[in-house]
């Protein structure tokens, strides 16, 4: 849970897709909207803040998204932890494999996970119909590993060796069983 007012902030946005929102639309909360200057100029629309027609269909998406979350987030914290856990404990016990950030304090439907000497292109294309991401430059010809895996002490070749793996409402415990078989599948063959 955020609670603005308990934050010592002037100002919280954040992405909509990231809470099951449609693409494209954000909130931003102002503690005091005499510090802000209008992004464009134009008509008096969002408070002389912005020039434009609002996208209804997308702010409603974006509070039922958060009504939804507000209503769910205790069982899914807790179901979304459970599953990232067992994913842990099945992956990790490879001794090819560790974990990234700290083992307790973390989010329930996140993991970042070390495959030590894995080239992460080929886990991907053994892993069609899972979506997970990479270094964020994986795919082009200059690949640089995460400067965020490297700040928590990861070499070069252990943050190219990395992927983050994230949960959502619709994930189930098959899917994760699947997907924890197939890795250690494609890592026994490596």
């Amino acid at each position: 849970p955020i609670h603005f007012a308990n934050l010592d902030v002037d100002f919280l946005s954040f992405s909509g897709h990231k809470l099951y929102a449609p693409k494209g639309i954000g909130a931003m909360i102002v503690k005091e909207k005499k510090s802000l200057s209008p992004l464009f100029l134009g008509g008096g629309q969002q408070g002389g803040l912005r020039a434009g027609t609002m996208n209804i269909p997308s702010i409603v998406g974006i509070g039922e998204a958060c009504s939804w979350c507000a209503q769910n987030m205790d069982g899914e914290v807790q179901r979304l932890s459970q599953l990232r856990d067992s994913m842990i404990k099945a992956l990790c016990n490879h001794p090819s494999v560790s974990l990234n950030g700290h083992p307790e304090e973390r989010l329930p439907h996140n993991l970042n996970l070390t495959f030590a000497g894995m080239d992460i292109e080929s886990l991907q294309d053994g892993l069609p119909g899972v979506a997970f991401s990479a270094s964020s430059a994986c795919s082009s010809a200059t690949a640089e590993p995460s400067h965020v895996l490297k700040a928590i002490g990861l070499s070069s070749e252990q943050a190219l060796s990395s992927a983050r793996f994230g949960l959502g409402h619709g994930t189930t415990t098959e899917e994760i069983e699947q997907t924890t078989e197939k890795i250690l599948e494609i890592m026994q063959k490596a």
